[in-house]
C-alpha cells in the first residue's frame, strides 16, 4: 500500500490530488467507483483487467479544525479532488492493490477507518531497526548505508527474490534501442546482491532467496534459469515483447516487457550463484565446527549439482555477464566462473560430497585454469581478453581479483587491471564495460559486435570494480579519489542508474540499479580493508 499524508503548516492553499491508472500498460483502462463512507472522505474501487485498487483520502487529527468538503470529478478514467486546506489541517491517502472485488470491499472498510500516522510510525520503525544492524563503521558509512537500503528495496519480501532493478526501457543511450526490463531476479544480479549485503552483516536476506531458490526444485544443472519472476516462473511470463504504442523515454524505442536473456546460456551464473552459497554458509558457521555437519537450505545438493553440470559443459560457448545479443563465444569471465564453481562446490561439500566426484571436480578445474592460460590471456597485449580469439577487452576481468583467481600480486593480474583499465577508461572516474562495434569514438581498440546498434554510457559498476581493484593493488589514494568522483553521480536521494553518459553526467539505463548499489558497498568495503592494511604496515615498521 501507498501512504500518502500532507499536511498544512501555516497560512491557507488547496491540495490537488489525481489518480489515473492505466492498466496492462495504457492498452487498457479502468473503471472507478465511488464510495462515500463518511463525510468529508472520498473512497473508490478501482478495476481493469480483473485487477482491483482501493482508493481512500480522509482528514487526519490535526489543530486546524474541521476540513472543508472537497471537490471531486471523474473524467476520462481520471480522479481528481481538490480540497481547501488552513494551517494545521491533514489529509491522508492511501492506495492499496486486491485480488479480488471481495478483498477490495474488506480493504476499502480498514482503510477509511485506519490512522495513517501508525502506518508511518510502524515504516519508520522496521527501516531505523533494520539500518541499525548494519555494522560496517568505515568511511563513507552514510553511502554504503543508502546503497544497502535500495538493495533491501529490491527483495520482494513473501518470495525472497531480488530484482535487478525496478524499472523497464529507461535507455542506456537517448533514443538509441538498448532498453530493457530489468524487473525480474537475476540469479548473477541476486548472488551479487546478498554478497553486498553480506560483506556488512546483513544475512537474512540470503536465507531469504535461498528459500526462493529451493523452492525452484532444481535437480539438474540445466534446469537454472539465467532470470524469473519474483514469483519463480520463467518462460512464457519473461518472454520479451514490443509495446509499440509507447514512445518510450525521450523517443527510447522500443519500450520492452519481458528479456531475451531468459532464453540464453550464461556460464557464469553458476561460479556467482555457488560463491554466495558459501559465503552465506561460511557467515553462520555451517563450514566449520559444530555446525559443519548441518545442510543449510540444501546449499551443499545444489553445489553438487552444479558442480556436475559445470564439470560437463565448462566448454560450452555462452552469452556472458553482458548478454550479448551476438554470437555465442567462449567468454574469458565465464571460464573464470566455471572455475569459482567448482570451488567452491570442492568447499562446500567437504566431507559430504564422495571423493571420486570431488576428484572430478578439482580435476576439471585445473584444466580451466590451463586452458584459460593457453586461450584467455594474450601475452602481445599482456592481459585477459573479453573471449578466446578475439583483442578486445572486458571490464567483467576486473571481478578475477575479487573472486580469489588469481592473487593481487600475480603478474598477469596486475597488467589486466592496468591495460583494461586504459582501454576502456572514460573521462573522470568512469569505465565503459568494453567498446561496442558501434562505437566510432573507440579508434585504435579492438571492439565488441554485442548484436545491438548504436553505442551506451559508462557502466558505474565497472568503474566501482576498478576501485576494488586499485585497493587491492595497495593504490589506495587513487582507488580513494575515483570513488569519491563516482559518488557525486548519485541523484539527490543518493540513488545511481546502470549508467552515466560522460559527456553530459545524465544517469542512463534503469533506475535505481542494484548493480550499481553493489559495486559502491563493495568498494567501500575494499577500500576500508586497503587502509586498514596500509596502517599495520606503518605501525609494524621498525622506527627509522
Amino acid at each position: 500500500r501507498i501512504d500518502r499524508i500532507v499536511a498544512c503548516e501555516r497560512g491557507e492553499t488547496s491540495l490537488d490530488i489525481a489518480l489515473k491508472l492505466t492498466p496492462d500498460y495504457a492498452r487498457a483502462a479502468a473503471q472507478i467507483t465511488l464510495r462515500m463512507e463518511q463525510p468529508r472522505s472520498v473512497c473508490a474501487i478501482l478495476t481493469a483487467e480483473g485487477r482491483y485498487f482501493v482508493f481512500a483520502a480522509q482528514p487526519m487529527t490535526g489543530h486546524g479544525g474541521d476540513l472543508a468538503t472537497p471537490d471531486i470529478s471523474v473524467l476520462g478514467g481520471r480522479l481528481q479532488i481538490r480540497w481547501p486546506l488552513r494551517a494545521g489541517q491533514r489529509v491522508g491517502v492511501a492506495l492499496s492493490f486486491a485480488r479480488d472485488e471481495r478483498e477490495a470491499e474488506a480493504i476499502l472498510q480498514r482503510l477509511w477507518q485506519r490512522d495513517l500516522d501508525d502506518d508511518a510510525a510502524e515504516t519508520l520503525n522496521y527501516w531505523q531497526a533494520w539500518s541499525d544492524t548494519c555494522d560496517y563503521d568505515g568511511p563513507y558509512a552514510g553511502a554504503v548505508l543508502r546503497s544497502a537500503l535500495a538493495l533491501k528495496l529490491c527483495v520482494f519480501e513473501p518470495t525472497g527474490a531480488i530484482v535487478a532493478a525496478p524499472t523497464t526501457s529507461l535507455p542506456e543511450a537517448i533514443g538509441g534501442e538498448r532498453n530493457w526490463d530489468y524487473r525480474y531476479t537475476w540469479l548473477r544480479d541476486s548472488s551479487f546482491t546478498l554478497q553486498a549485503l553480506g560483506v556488512i552483516g546483513y544475512h537474512g536476506e540470503a536465507r531469504d532467496y535461498f528459500h526462493f531458490l529451493h523452492d525452484l526444485h532444481v535437480r539438474h544443472g540445466d534446469q537454472f534459469r539465467v532470470l524469473y519472476t519474483v514469483h519463480g516462473e520463467y518462460a512464457d511470463a519473461t518472454t520479451e515483447r514490443d509495446l509499440s504504442h509507447l514512445e518510450g523515454y525521450r523517443g527510447s524505442q522500443p519500450v520492452r516487457i519481458g528479456n531475451g536473456a531468459a532464453t540464453q546460456r550464461q556460464m557464469d551464473i553458476y561460479g556467482e550463484l555457488t560463491d554466495a552459497a558459501l559465503r552465506y554458509a561460511e557467515a553462520l558457521g555451517y563450514c566449520v565446527g559444530a555446525r559443519a555437519s548441518e545442510s543449510p537450505r540444501d546449499l551443499r545438493n545444489v553445489s553438487a549439482v552444479i558442480g556436475d553440470y559445470v564439470a560437463a559443459h565448462w566448454q560450452d560457448l555462452d552469452r556472458g555477464i553482458w548478454e550479448v545479443r551476438g554470437p555465442e563465444r567462449a567468454f574469458v569471465y565465464s571460464r573464470v566462473m566455471c572455475w569459482v564453481a567448482l570451488d567452491r562446490a570442492l568447499r562446500l561439500t567437504r566431507g559430504h560430497a564422495t571423493s571420486q566426484r570431488r576428484a572430478q571436480w578439482s580435476a576439471t578445474a585445473e584444466a580451466i585454469r590451463a586452458d584459460l592460460q593457453v586461450h584467455g590471456y594474450s601475452e602481445s597485449l599482456q592481459t585477459f581478453t573479453q573471449a578466446y580469439d578475439v583483442s578486445a577487452v572486458d571490464a567483467a576481468n576486473f571481478r578475477i581479483a575479487l573472486v580469489g583467481y588469481l592473487p593481487p600480486d600475480d603478474e598477469r593480474l596486475r597488467s589486466t587491471i592496468a591495460t583494461t583499465g586504459r582501454i576502456l577508461q572514460s573521462d573522470e572516474a568512469l569505465i565503459y564495460r568494453y567498446r561496442p562495434a558501434g562505437d566510432a569514438a573507440a579508434t585504435g581498440v579492438a571492439t565488441t559486435d554485442d548484436g545491438l546498434k548504436g553505442t551506451e554510457g559508462a557502466f558505474l559498476v565497472c568503474a566501482f570494480w576498478y576501485v576494488c581493484n586499485l585497493a587491492l593493488l595497495g593504490e589506495v589514494e587513487e582507488a580513494r579519489r575515483r570513488f569519491e568522483t563516482l559518488l557525486a553521480y548519485a541523484s539527490p536521494l543518493g540513488l545511481f542508474s546502470e549508467e552515466v553518459d560522460p559527456a553530459s553526467g545524465a544517469l542512463l539505463g534503469n533506475f535505481p540499479q542494484a548493480f550499481t548499489h553493489i559495486g559502491l558497498i563493495n568498494a567501500a568495503y575494499y577500500l576500508r580493508q586497503a587502509e586498514e592494511r596500509a596502517r599495520q604496515r606503518a605501525n609494524d615498521a621498525p622506527p627509522a
